[in-house]
């Protein structure tokens, strides 16, 4: 995000993304799966569980572990798209000016 320009945090784990969210205004959220303490697929799924905005926030899945069938399961946890790692930085930028294109579309 530091090649685009755009402020970010970065965390350690599934929980530290949770706090987060719970503490800051964030646009969009990248989202590794692999984490300790808590994986993303756990997080997202928290994080949609709150109440308010916060729980609509464009949540991108970044893994290593892509294919159709994981895919859905990030899609149903509630990420809004999966990018696989490594990530090329166009490929990057398209997913998320695509999710905050359609956040804003409501």
């Amino acid at each position: 995000m530091t090649h685009f320009g755009v402020p970010h945090d970065i965390v350690g784990n599934g929980q530290e993304a949770l706090d987060a969210v719970c503490a800051r205004h964030y646009s969009i959220i990248l989202m590794d799966i692999q984490m300790p303490v808590m994986d993303g697929m756990e997080a997202a799924k928290r994080i949609r569980a709150l109440e308010g905005p916060v729980s609509r926030i464009p949540i991108i899945a970044v893994t290593a572990f892509s294919d159709l069938e994981q895919n859905q399961a990030y899609l149903a946890a509630g990420m809004n798209d999966v990018v696989a790692k490594p990530v090329p930085a166009l490929k990057l930028h398209a997913a998320v000016a695509s999710a905050l294109n359609a956040a804003a579309r409501g």
